[in-house]
């Protein structure tokens, strides 16, 4: 008979239950991935919606007040520090009332709704009333009249994808503005 006391604790002398396995298989895998998250916050590559780089942030531990942070390290020539909220920004056109109210025809037909400018050209002959109820609107703001005319709201705009017709925003000056990316097809930018 063996004496317990002389027992060594060893790989092969732990008996685990199949419970307290997968516990601590699990526990194991979330270490491993929090240590992955860790490093990947270290260094930070930004990429835009077709996986193009675009910013590196270089991030290294620092001990301020007792504590532990990441904050940007200074002095990479080879890397362009940004901060960590980067959105992508887009160019788009702002027009005035007098640009949108030249192109008055069925051939050039731009409607101002909600602040956004469409070219609805080839849109007219598709309109179910027919393109004769849109057109004494080419050339014009034409929100209010749009929302008088039962069911038509912002949601329907987007319900029948007039966001492919945008060709920019209204504004009180003609220049090109930067917007959100995600944005520059919205349908609606005011109520």
């Amino acid at each position: 008979m063996s004496d317990p006391t002389n027992i060594v604790d060893s790989p092969e002398n732990v008996v685990v239950s199949p419970k307290k396995a997968t516990y601590f298989r699990f526990a194991t895998l979330m270490l491993g991935l929090i240590g992955f998250v860790a490093i990947g916050m270290c260094i930070s590559p930004f990429v835009d919606k077709d996986g193009h780089k675009l910013k590196t942030i270089i991030k290294e531990p620092q001990d301020i007040d007792g504590i532990e942070s990441f904050i940007p390290v200074e002095g990479h020539d080879d890397l362009e520090i940004s901060d960590r909220n980067l959105q992508d920004m887009c160019k788009m056109e702002q027009y005035t009332t007098t640009d949108i109210g030249t192109r008055n025809t069925a051939a050039n037909c731009w409607y101002g709704l909600y602040g956004v400018v469409y070219n609805l050209s080839k849109y007219l002959s598709k309109h179910p009333g027919g393109s004769a109820i849109m057109l004494p609107y080419c050339g014009k703001i034409a929100t209010n009249a749009y929302k008088a005319i039962k069911k038509h709201d912002a949601t329907l705009l987007s319900k029948k994808g007039m966001s492919s017709y945008i060709v920019g925003r209204v504004g009180s000056s003609r220049k090109q503005i930067s917007v959100k990316c995600s944005d520059v097809k919205k349908v609606a930018v005011t109520s």
